[in-house]
């Protein structure tokens, strides 16, 4: 929730459940995706300041480069398998 939990949830203009809801139930269902278990677990209280160079993904592009937002994935689980463990 990074972005959008910084920006909506830490100040109190959606709740969490919402967010969630919005964000993972309501488009599943509206594209029939099947719910098999597949979560990311996030440390809401973690600090991070966005830096585009460490992004796991190939796109770099962000106009929030260098905004500290809340919100760190430290886990994501595919299929009943972690995937992705965060380095503690």
């Amino acid at each position: 929730p990074s972005l959008v939990g910084s920006e909506m949830c830490i100040r109190d203009r959606l709740s969490l459940e919402r967010l969630v809801n919005m964000m993972s139930h309501i488009p599943r269902k509206r594209f029939g995706i099947p719910d098999n278990g597949d979560v990311c677990v996030y440390d809401l209280e973690a600090k991070k300041i966005t830096d585009p160079s460490s992004f796991l993904s190939k796109g770099r592009s962000t106009p929030f480069e260098g905004t500290e937002l809340y919100g760190e994935c430290v886990l994501t689980v595919h299929g009943g398998k972690a995937v992705w463990i965060k380095d503690l």
